[in-house]
């Protein structure tokens, strides 16, 4: 998988460490002059590759089997940005799929 996407890797690292590859780029999107970038922050935003090498395009929850608790938990493994403008759906798919896993859990029906 590695080899796969090694070129994406390094297209990212290039463009750290020569803004004009980044501008490059950019002047393909707006009218921008090297003047126009200043150095900032870094972030580092996840992709999840599935078991076949392919990017996640969607959100990704593991709904744990067992017993006691363990039935009763959900893990957000993959959730791509806008994740936060999604919050509230997400909140509902996470409430239905608990709820049909512990339908006695519902007090909303009280």
């Amino acid at each position: 998988m590695t080899k796969r996407h090694f070129s994406k890797c390094v297209d990212q690292v290039k463009k750290h460490f020569f803004p004009s590859v980044h501008l490059k780029e950019l002047k393909k999107l707006a009218r921008i002059d090297e003047k126009d970038i200043t150095k900032g922050p870094v972030g580092v935003q996840v992709q999840l590759v599935n078991e076949d090498g392919e990017f996640e395009e969607d959100f990704v929850f593991e709904i744990f089997e067992g017993d006691g608790i363990q039935k009763r938990m959900i893990k957000s493994v993959f959730v791509p940005s806008p994740g936060a403008t999604s919050c509230m759906a997400i909140a509902e798919y996470v409430a239905e799929e608990f709820f049909k896993e512990c339908p006695k859990c519902d007090i909303s029906h009280s």
